[in-house]
C-alpha cells in the first residue's frame, strides 16, 4: 500500500513540476534570463538602448518569483531554482546559489531533466541556509527536489526548474503509514543502501552512535 500511495505521489509531484516547467509565463521569463546571459557573455555589457529596452536579471528574478509563488503556496514547495543546459543555476530562490555551477549534490536530477526526465530526488542534506523542524537557521537540513526539463518550441531542453519539497511532510507521512505492531516501520534507502527516511528510533540510534 506504501508502494502504491509514493508512485502515486510521485506522479503528482512530476505532474505538477512539468505544468510549471512549460508554463507560458515561466517559459518568456527564462528565454529572457538566457538571451541576458549570452549578451552578457558576448558582449561584457548591453549597449544603452538594449538596457533601457529589456528588463534587467534582477527584475526577471522577482517576475519569476511572483509568477511561481501561487503555485509554490497551493502545493507546499518551499524554494526553487532554475539552471541552463550547463548546469548554471541562474535563477534561485535562495539567492546564494545563482551562478553556481556543477553543484555534487544537484547532479543527478538535473542530469536527468537536462536529458528529458522529470525526476524526484531522494532526501539529502540542504547545502543552503533552510529552517529545520525546530524552526532553527542552518545547513543539512532534509531536502528533496523534483525536477523538470523547460523545453523551446522546438521541445528542446533548454533548461530546467526544480522545486524544493519538504521530506518530513508527504514523503516521511507516507512511510509512517508502514508501521506495524509497536516496532515495525517501512524504510526508503538510496541506491547506496543510504537511510533516506525518518525513523522512530532515531534518538536511540543517535544515543548509540549509529547516526550524527
Amino acid at each position: 500500500m506504501e508502494t502504491e500511495m509514493l508512485e502515486t505521489w510521485f506522479r503528482i509531484q512530476r505532474s505538477n513540476a512539468e505544468s510549471l516547467a512549460n508554463g507560458v509565463d515561466v517559459r518568456h521569463i527564462f528565454y529572457q534570463m538566457l538571451d541576458d546571459e549570452a549578451g552578457e557573455g558576448k558582449s561584457g555589457a548591453k549597449d544603452a538602448k538594449d538596457s533601457k529596452d529589456r528588463p534587467t536579471m534582477e527584475q526577471l528574478q522577482a517576475q519569476l518569483d511572483k509568477t511561481l509563488a501561487p503555485a509554490l503556496t497551493a502545493h507546499d514547495y518551499i524554494r526553487f531554482f532554475v539552471a541552463d543546459k550547463s548546469k548554471r543555476i541562474i535563477a534561485a530562490t535562495s539567492r546564494e546559489l545563482i551562478g553556481k555551477q556543477d553543484i555534487p549534490e544537484y547532479d543527478s536530477f538535473l542530469t536527468r531533466a537536462l536529458a528529458g526526465t522529470t525526476c524526484v530526488s531522494t532526501p539529502f542534506p540542504s547545502i543552503v541556509a533552510l529552517k529545520d523542524e525546530n524552526g532553527k537557521l542552518r545547513t543539512g537540513v532534509p531536502t528533496m527536489y523534483v525536477c523538470a526539463p523547460i523545453r523551446d518550441e522546438s521541445f528542446q531542453v533548454v533548461g530546467v526548474l526544480a522545486l524544493r519539497i519538504r521530506p518530513e511532510l508527504e514523503f516521511t507521512r507516507i512511510l509512517q503509514l508502514g508501521r506495524v505492531g509497536d516496532s515495525g516501520e517501512t524504510y526508503a534507502f538510496d541506491k547506496d543502501g543510504l537511510l533516506v527516511s525518518n525513523s522512530r528510533f532515531d534518538d536511540a540510534l543517535i544515543l548509540l552512535g549509529l547516526l550524527p
